[in-house]
């Protein structure tokens, strides 16, 4: 028969409650390649939307750069101030951002993994 110190350990283990959910804003700063594409196809080119540069306060996908940091409105949700380069106007937008593992970013639903020495 099992001890109830083990269902104790297993239960703590397992629950979703105690995960410790990574800080996006503590993510690695440098290149992010969308999951559908390697480190390696970014010296052969990738669309603009398939590329993310993260440095710590900004996130710039294709034209468009987000300053994100400071700005948490929930557990992942952030009101980013976006602007579009050559304009000068920012706009206010939800961004929702988490951390799936370590070394990736997911950004709206898209999932971006880190490329060191990018």
């Amino acid at each position: 028969m099992a001890s109830p110190t083990i269902f104790t350990t297993l239960a703590v283990l397992i629950s979703p409650a105690t995960a410790q959910a990574l800080d996006p804003l503590k993510a690695p700063q440098g290149s992010y390649v969308a999951s559908t594409h390697t480190c390696a196809d970014l010296d052969q080119g990738v669309g603009a939307l398939e590329l993310a540069e993260f440095d710590g306060d900004a996130i710039t996908v294709g034209t468009s750069t987000c300053k994100i940091a400071g700005t948490r409105h929930a557990d992942d949700a952030f009101q980013a101030s976006c602007t579009e380069r050559g304009s000068g106007s920012p706009v206010i937008t939800p961004m929702k951002i988490t951390r799936p593992s370590s070394d990736a970013l997911s950004i709206n639903g898209t999932i971006y993994n880190f490329c060191p020495g990018k």
